[in-house]
């Protein structure tokens, strides 16, 4: 399957959790499909995506200030992703302007602000109303502990952790509705690979 053909289909994620094996199992999840059951491991979610994984227990990330954070918006908790979307989109250049002054201090700073989204946004799945965690802005701000850190450990434990608890929190006013968190494209990348005469 061509991948700019690929869009994550909701609809086969809620099939998923539905079809869910309940388990004790922290490292997979377990769906019946077909009459068959069948894993989704940490493993599968690495081929399918290739973000860094870690084969021993990733430690949780340095309780420690974002720079980037504290520079842009005088603080470095409570920053959202919202305040960072309007923050980027501030600082494009207009296209007639050629004097106008960037928001940014740098390309780098832009590119960090970027990286800080995409790893908030599409990898743990969070809404524009989620305040970033600085933890992980830190490690963002160091390309050398970004590049080292297992990105695919966390964002498969968020995804996980999202799948097994999804319909347990499902909205009181609208029960057919949940939010799922986490980044469900390499599951739905493997499904589709695995079942590819679907």
């Amino acid at each position: 399957m061509a991948m700019e053909n690929f869009q994550c289909s909701m609809k086969l994620v809620h099939c998923l959790c539905l079809s869910r094996i309940f388990t004790n199992d922290r490292d997979s999840i377990c769906f019946k499909i077909f009459g068959h059951d069948v894993s989704f491991t940490l493993e599968d979610f690495h081929i399918m995506c290739g973000l860094r994984i870690t084969t021993h227990n990733i430690e949780k990330p340095i309780n420690r200030e974002s720079n980037i954070l504290k520079r842009y918006f005088g603080k470095s908790k409570g920053v959202t992703l919202k305040d960072i979307q309007s923050f980027m989109t501030r600082n494009e250049i207009p296209k007639n302007d050629v004097n106008h002054i960037h928001v940014c201090e740098s390309d780098d700073d832009a590119v960090k602000l970027m990286e800080i989204l995409v790893v908030e946004s599409i990898l743990f799945g969070k809404n524009a109303e989620s305040c970033v965690m600085e933890e992980y802005a830190s490690i963002v701000e160091d390309d050398k502990v970004c590049a080292e850190y297992p990105w695919g450990n966390v964002a498969y434990e968020k995804l996980m952790y999202s799948l097994k608890h999804a319909l347990d929190k499902q909205n009181k006013l609208h029960t057919t509705e949940y939010k799922l968190g986490g980044f469900p494209y390499p599951l739905c990348a493997w499904f589709y690979e695995r079942f590819s005469d679907v």
